[in-house]
């Protein structure tokens, strides 16, 4: 299995249209540490505070990796708006991605995503102000908003697109299209990509900004597949894109939308739910399938 890592690093960079990419210059780039003496947010978890001043437009760019800890990345605008990111690929490395749609202090929390868990960490927070003052880029891409070049696809639906020049463009050059479909949170997303011209590659980004993706389905370059059960309702953007940069051909685009689990009443006060094991769903690090429930 070929590792993807900078792609999914590219796909948690937030798409930006061709001509408006700048330069990010970093205004932390540190080690760190967390420990009992950090402020304890309301879960539990210690966390380190970095501020910073942005304008409307600006970029914002959050690193965190460790070997020690579970990362976790948190960042509130002035008006008290939350992005976060857990894991970007892996359980050590956390990324947010953002335009800065408000002026003031933004503040960044380094974190972890169990409580009272201690560690030494690396955070890199780097700003880009090329676009300062321009309209910002929507942070949450809604077609009927007027986010040009969003395509809403409904389930069940499969759309023939095309990769080519002109189209937008991720950090590291892959072209992309973007789609965005409406999920309800326990509901099983699906999303199947083939193409006979190049490698294909899917990226999902929930509501709240984290992303996960696909490369070979199966072994096979020409296909690419995520299935999962969504943890946020509301709507979720869809990366149609390739595993190196610039590569152009025609490709076929299905995604699907589906119960996955339903409560069963019990006289005891309890819930309980069924479900199934099977290919696509999340796997452990030692291979085995696993589904995610949050109480």
């Amino acid at each position: 299995m070929r590792a993807a890592s900078l792609l999914m690093i590219s796909l948690l960079s937030l798409w930006t249209p061709a001509g408006r990419a700048g330069m990010l210059e970093s205004v932390v780039n540190q080690k760190g540490k967390l420990e009992r003496t950090d402020q304890t947010l309301q879960d539990g978890s210690w966390a380190d505070v970095y501020p910073v001043d942005l304008e409307v437009g600006d970029r914002l760019l959050v690193e965190m990796q460790s070997n020690r800890l579970d990362t976790y990345v948190a960042v509130r605008s002035p008006s008290n708006q939350t992005f976060e990111n857990d894991d970007s690929g892996a359980p050590n490395q956390s990324m947010v991605d953002l335009f800065a749609e408000e002026a003031g202090t933004w503040l960044v929390y380094a974190t972890s995503s169990q409580p009272e868990t201690r560690g030494r960490y690396h955070i890199r927070v780097a700003v880009d102000s090329s676009n300062r003052g321009q309209s910002p880029v929507s942070n949450t891409p809604n077609n009927n908003s007027g986010d040009e070049g969003v395509t809403a696809i409904s389930p069940g639906q499969t759309v023939q697109g095309r990769l080519q020049a002109g189209d937008r463009t991720l950090a590291n050059g892959e072209w992309t299209d973007l789609y965005s479909v409406d999920v309800q949170a326990g509901q099983r997303l699906v999303v199947d990509m083939s193409s006979t011209d190049f490698d294909t590659y899917i990226g999902v980004r929930s509501p709240s900004g984290s992303v996960d993706g696909n490369d070979d389905h199966d072994g096979d370059r020409n296909r690419s597949r995520f299935e999962g059960v969504v943890e946020e309702s509301g709507q979720w953007t869809i990366f149609a894109t390739s595993y190196s940069a610039e590569e152009r051909g025609d490709y076929a685009l299905t995604v699907d939308v589906g119960e996955n689990t339903t409560p069963i009443a019990s006289g005891d006060g309890l819930e309980r739910w069924s479900g199934i094991l099977a290919d696509g769903d999340d796997q452990l690090s030692s291979g085995e399938y696993v589904d995610k429930y949050r109480i």
